[in-house]
């Protein structure tokens, strides 16, 4: 029988754990221990937890004397976790009633399959209902988005207890913010991930949250040549900058020169993989594709140094145009003001 550990870091989470920790206690298929660790709180969040265990004897309580932070407080939990499966989640978060159940049905169906992730909603404090986050559900998609971000949600996330084990250590808290990346990427050499196409996880945005800052850029950029180098890519400073802005925001006007890079890092990426073959090369490429795409949509009134790029690049798909789409698309170029 497969047994369940779940895993919370929690450091000042008094307004959101109570709603957190009843999800789990309200799953269909429960836990048999719920894993809270208390990072040197300033606020009543270990309080409300003591108060919280004399209902429910499964949650066990760890104390951080001091402020270690989230990953330190994970591999913690992870140590301490005598279930043979390890949920992770927030400590802000909500679990839907039945993700763990769906989580290990598909364990029980597939032994192969070492990671299971979940779709999940994004709501803030008044509950209001957002985005949804739909991640790639095959473990070869999963491998391929690698290269460019992390393509899992870390708070949706079931894994056997084995795994932890023959890793050296689960989350590096060198990683500031993006942890939950690198360790994925090292998951990803030796183990089966899936993606289960289910909202099963409420993921809450308020204020408090983690925001974006030159430390995780940077830590980024080294995930980054890391997974770069299996390609024998060793990137130029303005390559990592396409690299990570072709899956986000760019953070300049978008010209002609500006698409030339995107499609030129791309293509060298397209050919490195087609010699080295470090991930999925079906999957890789449909997502090199998918990317160029989307960096390309709506820039026509480029005019006829647009349309070349278009015509010529192979990750474009005008080749499969028929031929008035070619016409079409040729007036659109020339003639769009």
């Amino acid at each position: 029988m497969m047994t369940i550990s779940v895993v919370i870091p929690a450091r000042n989470a008094s307004l959101y754990i109570v709603e957190c920790l009843d999800s789990i206690f309200s799953q269909s298929y429960l836990p048999i221990e719920v894993i809270v660790i208390d990072d040197a709180s300033t606020d009543d969040t270990l309080a409300i937890l003591k108060a919280y265990k004399k209902k429910k004897g499964l949650l066990k309580i760890i104390e951080n004397n001091q402020n270690i932070g989230i990953a330190k407080s994970t591999n913690l939990g992870i140590e301490c976790a005598i279930g043979n499966m390890i949920a992770l989640i927030d400590a802000d978060d909500v679990a839907i009633n039945d993700r763990f159940k769906t989580q290990i049905q598909l364990f029980n169906e597939n032994a192969h399959i070492d990671v299971c992730g979940t779709w999940l909603c994004f709501f803030d404090t008044e509950k209001t209902y957002q985005n949804i986050w739909r991640t790639p559900i095959n473990d070869e998609d999963i491998k391929a988005q690698l290269l460019f971000h992390y393509p899992m949600a870390n708070p949706s996330l079931m894994v056997k207890k084995k795994v932890f084990e023959n890793m050296n250590q689960w989350y590096d808290n060198v990683f500031l913010g993006c942890a939950d990346y690198e360790m994925c990427t090292r998951l990803a050499e030796s183990y089966l991930l899936r993606n289960i196409p289910l909202i099963l996880q409420k993921k809450r945005e308020h204020e408090t949250q983690i925001t974006k800052s030159n430390k995780i850029i940077d830590d980024l950029h080294i995930i980054y040549k890391q997974n770069l180098n299996k390609l024998q890519i060793p990137p130029t400073a303005s390559e990592l900058k396409i690299h990570h802005e072709v899956t986000r925001s760019p953070s300049e006007a978008v010209t002609l020169a500006y698409l030339h890079s995107i499609d030129a890092w791309l293509t060298k990426i397209y050919r490195a993989n087609t010699i080295h073959k470090a991930y999925p090369e079906l999957e890789l490429n449909n997502y090199l594709k998918e990317i160029w795409l989307k960096n390309m949509a709506g820039y026509t009134r480029l005019g006829v140094g647009f349309f070349k790029l278009f015509a010529t690049s192979i990750l474009s798909e005008y080749k499969s145009y028929s031929r008035w789409q070619r016409i079409k698309f040729w007036l659109k170029c020339c003639f769009r003001k």
